[in-house]
């Protein structure tokens, strides 16, 4: 059995790489904000249960949107953790909160 070499790039050959890379919007690295915001299958039991969580995120990412709640307030609730239910329904209760303490205010 042959043993497979691997030969790693010269610095050249690496900055042509990157290069390639940089000039393809198609191909571009993924950085840490990608990573911190990706969903970790670890996170959940199972596929089927990671599945029924996206069905979930997608009714209240609709719902978010329609009662105008901005990207940074959606990003904020941490949308591809598990719990996203409960810190949601949270933001609502304290918003509604607000508005009360509002009204009672202005009587």
């Amino acid at each position: 059995m042959s043993k497979l070499k691997i030969r790693m790039p010269t610095p050249e050959e690496e900055a042509e790489i990157n290069a390639g890379i940089a000039a393809d919007p198609d191909a571009s690295e993924l950085g840490d904000d990608f990573f911190a915001d990706a969903i970790r299958t670890s996170d959940f039991d199972g596929h089927e249960e990671m599945r029924a969580f996206l069905r979930r995120r997608e009714k209240l990412a609709a719902l978010a949107e329609d009662l105008g709640m901005s990207r940074e307030a959606w990003k904020a609730l941490s949308p591809n953790k598990p719990g996203l239910e409960e810190r949601f329904a949270k933001r609502l209760e304290d918003a509604a909160a607000t508005v009360r303490g509002m009204a009672i205010a202005a009587e």
